[in-house]
């Protein structure tokens, strides 16, 4: 990942904040009932979630 705009890839913080915004593109697409794109970024928060508890462990390990 590459830094922007004051954004840090590696920190588990910033994962968060994607999942934030995944989850609340997944309220309002099931009010829109489109069952297609509510299924492919469910698919994207599954993918997210993985990789912010993957950085959350190696973030906490490498702050012994």
């Amino acid at each position: 990942m590459k830094s922007k705009w004051n954004v840090n890839p590696d920190d588990p913080t910033t994962i968060a904040r994607l999942i934030s915004e995944l989850e609340g593109a997944t309220y309002l697409l099931d009010c829109l009932d489109d069952q297609e794109a509510y299924d492919y970024i469910c698919k994207l928060k599954q993918k997210y979630y993985k990789e912010y508890f993957k950085r959350e462990r190696e973030y906490k390990s490498n702050a012994k």
